[in-house]
């Protein structure tokens, strides 16, 4: 759980850089994490084996880091998300369609 909360912190950096490359890297390591992450719940679920209270406490924290993490990691994707939408509306010349519409003229003529 703390190298999934340090890898999201590690993607936040790279967001706020517009660092595409570091993007993708976080995005696999972090698939790579939650995938171990799983197999290990799994695993001690199937173990059944109880936790004393310090590591359950700790684990709760942990918790809540990545939770924290989560969302301004998704708050972040929504920011450049919204950047890249007026990018691409700008390079596809999203001026014309603020001219006014062609009328033809009488003789075929615009």
């Amino acid at each position: 759980m703390r190298r999934l909360h340090q890898s999201l912190c590690r993607s936040h950096r790279a967001l706020i850089a517009l660092d595409l490359a570091a993007v993708e890297q976080g995005t696999r390591e972090q698939l790579a994490l939650c995938r171990e992450l799983a197999a290990a719940i799994q695993k001690s679920r199937s173990a059944a084996y109880a936790l004393d209270r310090e590591a359950s406490e700790e684990l709760t924290g942990v918790e809540w880091d990545v939770w924290r993490a989560l969302k301004v990691q998704a708050a972040l994707l929504s920011r450049a998300q919204r950047k890249l939408i007026v990018l691409a509306n700008m390079l596809a010349g999203t001026s014309r369609s603020y001219e006014p519409a062609a009328v033809p003229r009488a003789g075929g003529r615009v």
